[in-house]
């Protein structure tokens, strides 16, 4: 374990707690800058750590265009004056009306969502000339994912034009996401996600008779946003890589990005004539997905999980040595993201290893005022 993931005096803080490294999640969003070739072409994810100093330490990069999953994401980030907001997941029922009130409160912001059904698309015309208040929307595309979107093809072409005949809305982009990109190998995923440009690009081009106008283009996630940043006219929106997880670092050797958050656990069990111990981290402090390993102690490299319960984790030690009770341990989770939603606030250490703030992770809450 690198030492610049100690903390001083860790017997001031309980356990088990979400521990964020600032200058390492700075490192992490330079690297994406790095990539993207400038701020300007980045439009983060901010599902993964839903708190309002990242935001306002990827406003200080000059990054100002951000996506989102939640109303309660959307609000957070126009309570830090983002200049865009795309909310990137299908609005349905309620969340229609506290749409339009997003814009109302905080109209310094500019909020679009995604469409990708006729009926949907009506309905928010509909209520959109109601209240005489036009929207922005990307047509959301589904490039082989099958979890929301449009098709890529034929079928997308129609739903433009359909969007277009109606009232009060306006198509400005395209957003596309494609979670089934997940090669570990870079090639691989460079095949896959230039098939996706190309053929998008394809359908893009079949709509300028009728359509004048540049679209955005939002493509892509962590895994594919390197792929995506050769096509300068894309937005791009990776969210995982600003914290990194387990996962992620293990799958997709070719991301250089550091671990900037992990879980601060201690040791509450033992048996030695097993040779395990038990953390007091169960899975209502880190995140149970996916299959497999649910996260990595770094300081106890030999060892390997044998069962997790709500507030007890399990683990065989691979040498028979087995730690102290009350021993620190620091785990980096195998996914990140459900892991920040489990906690009120992240402990915020420095680069000397010192404990400087706490983090609200404020867009856990599913509304704020909204």
């Amino acid at each position: 374990m690198e030492k610049s993931y100690l903390i001083k005096n860790p017997e001031t803080l309980f356990s088990p707690q979400l521990v964020f490294y600032k200058e390492k999640i700075a490192q992490n969003i330079e690297k994406a800058i790095t990539i993207a070739g400038n701020p300007t072409r980045l439009r983060p994810h901010v599902k993964t750590h839903k708190t309002k100093q990242i935001v306002q330490l990827c406003q200080a990069k000059g990054i100002q265009k951000f996506k989102c999953a939640t109303i309660a994401e959307a609000e957070m980030l126009g309570q830090c004056n983002v200049q865009d907001v795309l909310i990137a997941y299908p609005l349905v029922g309620p969340n229609f009306l506290r749409f339009f009130q997003l814009k109302e409160r905080y109209p310094q912001t500019r909020f679009s969502m995604v469409l990708d059904e006729k009926n949907i698309a009506l309905e928010i015309s509909r209520l959109a000339e109601e209240k005489h208040h036009p929207i922005e929307v990307f047509i959301d595309v589904d490039p082989g994912l099958h979890r929301t979107g449009v098709p890529l093809g034929t079928e997308l072409a129609d739903f433009f034009h359909y969007i277009e005949g109606l009232n009060y809305v306006k198509v400005v982009g395209f957003h596309c996401y494609d979670g089934h990109n997940h090669e570990s190998d870079r090639e691989k995923r460079e095949i896959e996600g230039n098939r996706i440009y190309n053929s998008l690009r394809a359908v893009l081009q079949s709509l300028k008779p009728s359509h004048s106008e540049a679209f955005f283009l939002v493509l892509g996630g962590t895994p594919s946003f390197p792929v995506y940043a050769n096509f300068p006219e894309v937005e791009l929106s990776p969210g995982t890589c600003f914290l990194q997880d387990w996962n992620y670092l293990n799958h997709y050797k070719d991301l250089d990005f550091v671990p900037a958050a992990l879980v601060f656990s201690r040791v509450v069990g033992r048996y030695k004539a097993q040779s395990s111990f038990t953390l007091d981290l169960g899975y209502k402090g880190i995140a149970s997905d996916p299959k497999g390993e649910r996260g990595k102690i770094l300081n106890w490299d030999a060892s390997h999980s044998l069962f997790q319960n709500e507030e007890h984790w399990v683990f065989q030690s691979e040498t028979g040595i087995v730690p102290e009770i009350g021993q620190s341990m620091y785990v980096l989770p195998a996914h990140i993201c459900p892991t920040c939603a489990l906690y009120e606030e992240a402990v915020i250490v420095d680069q000397k290893g010192n404990m400087v703030d706490r983090w609200e992770i404020v867009a856990r809450r599913r509304k704020l005022t909204v």
